[in-house]
């Protein structure tokens, strides 16, 4: 053999790789530790985005109920004016059908008096 092979440096810094332990069992735990603390990290910044998520769901539901509430009040606005434009037309129809009758009442009357003074 020529020589013992190097070991390879992925890419690390050297200060780095000189504070990393020789005994790779003694490595692999602290690949766990930093396992462990990227995880945490993660995990924290995940917790943080859900309650940010949460929140803003909270105000989109107080919001959801908020219209529902004005939906409600005008749908009822909405029925009493119909009922009040129902009984408008109703109205409305009946004084047309009593001036149609006193219109033609006012005819016979005109040719009843047109008769009378002949």
């Amino acid at each position: 053999m020529a020589g013992a092979a190097a070991p390879p440096d992925f890419d690390l810094p050297e200060e780095v790789l000189s504070a990393l332990p020789a005994d790779p069992f003694e490595l692999l735990d602290v690949a766990r530790k930093i396992t462990s603390i990227a995880l945490a990290s993660r995990i924290s910044g995940l917790e943080s985005e859900v309650s940010v998520l949460r929140l803003r769901l909270s105000e989109r539901d107080d919001l959801v109920a908020e219209l529902r509430a004005k939906l409600e009040t005008l749908e009822a606005s909405l029925s009493e004016l119909s009922e009040r434009l129902a009984h408008a037309q109703d109205e409305k129809e009946t004084l047309l059908n009593d001036n149609a009758s006193l219109s033609n009442t006012v005819k016979k009357l005109n040719r009843d008096v047109s008769r009378v003074g002949y």
